[in-house]
């Protein structure tokens, strides 16, 4: 019954990625129930469900592609996690990992624009199988949290 419950369209998928740039309407389905399974998953409180949540539609839109294909992309990445799909190749849990821990270490507030542009480095990488610029990317990810964990913690 829950997978029932998680099979996310990527039309509700598109109005999550197009209409929450200034939207102040409660979260869209599908990342409201990813913000869920990941803080279940993990134990971790995700302070702001919202930062989180665009962080991410700002990653995947930096891909260039059709707002269709990135619709198509984010609804099939997002229900992977939801239903723990271990075969998986998306680069999604990943980019979560890395966005929760800049938003515990306050990276997202001081360094956004460099964190999120890494970001999407790292996932057009993986979207194009250069795995040293995905691991180079991740790298440069979590030094940026490195240092400004150093500067301002």
């Amino acid at each position: 019954m829950f997978s029932q419950l998680c099979n996310v369209s990527p039309r509700l998928i598109q109005s999550s990625i197009i209409g929450m740039k200034e939207d102040k309407s409660p979260l869209p389905l599908p990342c409201a129930l990813l913000c869920a399974a990941l803080e279940s998953a993990t134990g971790k409180h995700i302070e702001d469900w919202n930062l989180f949540c665009c962080t991410l539609r700002t990653v995947y839109m930096a891909s260039g592609d059709d707002v269709t294909s990135i619709c198509e992309d984010f609804s099939r990445d997002i229900r992977d996690i939801i239903t723990n799909k271990k075969e998986s190749n998306s680069c999604l849990p990943l980019l979560c990992e890395l966005v929760l821990e800049a938003m515990e270490s306050g990276t997202l507030k001081h360094e956004q624009k460099l964190f999120v542009d890494t970001l999407a480095c790292l996932y057009l990488g993986h979207k194009n199988n250069y795995t040293t610029m995905v691991d180079d990317c991740k790298n440069h990810a979590r030094d940026i949290i490195r240092i400004v964990t150093e500067l301002h913690g």
